[in-house]
């Protein structure tokens, strides 16, 4: 695999309000297909609402294809200032390395 790693955002913009935050009973899926092949390093996800600590479990499906069941714990202090974020890179984390997804997959 070759180049940089570029950061897609799923959000053009988005307001710091009491909506773009998780609950600690909520959850969040994207569907995203690639309109050119590209190499899998990660993703955000976004903090608790109430700036509290937070486990997560992480899982992806690729071609219907699910990968194992991944525990995060992220502290609040650990998000990304700049877009209030955590950022989660899979092989830091979960040991996983980047993989190719098929355009359209």
């Amino acid at each position: 695999m070759t180049g940089e790693p570029v950061l897609w955002k799923r959000f053009k913009s988005y307001y710091f309000n009491d909506y773009f935050y998780l609950s600690t009973y909520g959850f969040d899926a994207v569907i995203y297909k690639p309109l050119l092949n590209i190499v899998f390093y990660g993703f955000g996800i976004l903090p608790h609402y109430n700036k509290s600590d937070c486990k997560y479990i992480i899982q992806w499906a690729i071609d219907g294809e699910k990968s194992d069941e991944y525990k995060l714990e992220r502290k609040d202090a650990e998000k990304d200032e700049s877009d209030k974020c955590y950022r989660v890179n899979i092989m830091e984390d979960f040991g996983v390395r980047p993989f190719k997804v098929s355009e359209g997959t």
